[in-house]
């Protein structure tokens, strides 16, 4: 069985001690701080409310009216 690498915080594992960090320093225990305005949705990375848009609500944003929205 390959090595995992766990999160001493929230017990998520990762198969990269990559993954792992990043997770650490961008995610755990990071406050979601980007909130959609047409629904409950929130994200820690304003990339992610950007793919939520495209995906859930069918929104092709650019890049004026994206930062428009954050």
């Amino acid at each position: 069985m390959a090595k995992r690498y766990g999160c001493p915080k929230c017990q998520k594992t990762y198969k990269h001690q990559t993954s792992l960090y990043k997770h650490i320093n961008h995610e755990c225990g990071v406050v979601p701080r980007f909130t959609c305005h047409l629904c409950n949705y929130a994200g820690k990375r304003k990339y992610h409310l950007k793919r939520h848009y495209m995906c859930c609500h069918k929104i092709q944003m650019r890049t004026v009216q994206y930062q428009q929205l954050v």
